[in-house]
């Protein structure tokens, strides 16, 4: 769910699966590799420019995931032009502006279903990880642009995609509060 206005379109190796609750046809695989990714095209009323926001999803990253790979967000490969999430490092959640890329020093937790949010202010983001604030990551301003296109399961270039289960991606033009953050990590 992407505010609901997203018509999806995934590449012909995404399936549909069960989600974290084990409802059919509820969470979208992404098998990595190529022709791994789902996306929207011109995604209209998404927060741009460096306008406050929030991004959270369930995901569950399989152990086999390769490093340095995109996991989703928005905008388009420019500097500053992204709202995406990837894992870079040593499996380490990180920011994807297309020139910040702050990381967290928080890993990829394999092999379980766990709750995902990101938060940018304007300047400053913040993970969250099942709920629980874990760390602020100096950003600058973006310039994400209108109507962008939302990517899910790669790089806002659609290039290779994460091993990984996703499900109930939301992004919201405000920044949660954590009291709204964790509750929506233990739905």
């Amino acid at each position: 769910e992407i505010n609901g206005k997203c018509t999806l379109t995934k590449q012909s190796a995404v399936t549909w699966v069960a989600d974290k609750d084990g409802a059919a046809n509820s969470a979208l695989s992404f098998p990595m590799g190529s022709n791994s990714c789902a996306y929207c095209d011109s995604v209209a009323g998404l927060p741009s420019g460096s306008e406050p926001r929030t991004m959270m999803m369930w995901i569950y990253v399989d152990s086999a995931t390769r490093n340095n790979i995109g996991v989703g967000g928005y905008g388009i490969n420019s500097r500053g032009q992204s709202f995406a999430m990837a894992l870079r490092g040593s499996h380490q959640w990180t920011f994807e502006g297309w020139g910040p890329t702050p990381k967290s020093s928080e890993r990829a937790t394999f092999d379980k279903w766990m709750h995902l949010t990101y938060t940018y202010d304007g300047s400053k983001g913040k993970f969250f990880f099942d709920g629980e604030y874990k760390a602020q990551v100096s950003v600058g301003s973006l310039k994400t642009p209108t109507s962008p296109r939302v990517v899910l399961g790669c790089e806002v270039d659609i290039n290779e995609g994460i091993k990984a289960k996703m499900a109930d991606m939301r992004i919201y033009n405000t920044v949660l509060s954590d009291a709204d953050i964790a509750k929506a990590a233990g739905e």
